[in-house]
């Protein structure tokens, strides 16, 4: 048995030790930016974090497409690379003249992750957030979900999840093949396939025994089933922590994923698998899409028209990629125009046997 603190929580799996690098993540607000029109860089406001840690960025899309009457050539505006500083998300667009629009390009939802703070009494949790100090019941965030289950080609989230619209799932599978997609609007893990089909890909994918966790944020914890368990308060009388939930455990583990915009050299696909950073051993990386990248179909005609995804991930041994999976539903000329790009960004992530 492992020394430390654990707790059993309600769903009576795994139990989990919750002394050591035990966090929240909090919810600081979904951001729907238009590009930059040659102007620059773009700055928005986010919430003032209820202690300044982590930042960490979800995207939901990080480009778009526009008409282009005079040549008929639909022209692409997209994300370069994202960052928080304080209350300030800085984001970095690919400038020119080309690549222009008015329409939302960037739709990120940005969250927190406490810092490790003092412990000066009571409970002392080493290299943790200190339950007792934290008092913004809306920065409260817990994993309320964990769970293996199979992507054939959807599973739905349990709709009993807290402010379900804001949450963040994180997983780890182990499959070359298909992408994984968390689509947000439909509440689905989705897997995508078929990436020669006229649309990109098709919702025909499975993958099987994926681990995830779900986070969730902004609500006071209830206590726990039946009144046994334990609970922290803080010094207004509030539950900051419930054995109901478990913890958000971060080590400080990431995936670094760099830039890149790339015109078609015959294959529209690329895989460039990215290796863990830090003292991670089954990592769990947050469902977004950094990107997007074009399928194999290719109309006849000198535009060389292919149809654009959504960029999901593949994860092999540990090892991510990104890779087409929701069709956009649109086209682009891909005798002209960059056939897959990818945002420039280190995203987090948990260790799945802390929890699984």
């Amino acid at each position: 048995m492992a020394n430390g603190l654990r707790i059993l929580p309600d769903d009576n799996g795994k139990y989990i030790q919750i002394d050591t690098s035990s966090r929240m993540m909090s919810s600081l607000g979904r951001f729907q930016v238009a590009g930059a029109n040659d102007t620059g860089d773009t700055q928005v406001s986010v919430q003032v974090p209820q202690a300044v840690g982590r930042s960490v960025i979800i995207p939901n899309q990080t480009f778009d497409i526009i008409d282009n009457a005079g040549s008929g050539i639909p022209l692409i505006n997209l994300l370069k690379g994202v960052s928080v500083s304080g209350t300030t998300m800085t984001l970095y667009f690919n400038q020119g003249a080309p690549y222009r629009s008015f329409k939302t390009l960037a739709d990120l939802n940005v969250f927190d992750i406490t810092p490790s703070q003092p412990q000066s009494y009571g409970i002392a949790f080493y290299d943790s957030t200190n339950f007792l100090a934290i008092t913004d019941q809306n920065r409260f965030g817990y994993v309320v979900y964990r769970a293996t289950v199979n992507v054939s080609p959807v599973f739905t989230l349990p709709s009993d999840i807290p402010n379900i619209d804001n949450c963040v799932v994180f997983a780890n599978w182990d499959n070359p093949n298909d992408s994984l997609w968390y689509d947000r609007g439909a509440r689905q893990l989705q897997a995508y396939s078929s990436f020669s089909s006229s649309d990109g890909s098709a919702l025909t994918g499975s993958i099987s025994n994926v681990q995830i966790l779900i986070v969730a944020s902004g609500f006071t914890p209830p206590k726990p089933n039946g009144g046994w368990g334990l609970i922290i308060r803080n010094a207004q009388g509030v539950i900051t922590f419930s054995s109901k939930y478990m913890p958000v455990i971060y080590k400080g583990g990431y995936y670094s994923f760099p830039y890149y915009l790339e015109n078609d050299t015959g294959n529209p696909a690329k895989e460039d698998y990215r290796s863990v950073t830090g003292p991670v051993s089954r990592p769990m990386v947050p469902l977004c899409s950094l990107g997007f990248m074009c399928g194999d179909f290719k109309q006849i005609g000198s535009n060389g028209l292919r149809p654009v995804c959504l960029s999901g991930f593949k994860m092999s041994g540990g090892r991510v990629t990104t890779f087409r999976a929701k069709p956009f539903g649109r086209t682009i000329a891909s005798n002209f125009s960059p056939v897959r790009a990818q945002v420039n960004y280190d995203l987090p992530v948990l260790d799945g046997v802390d929890y699984i």
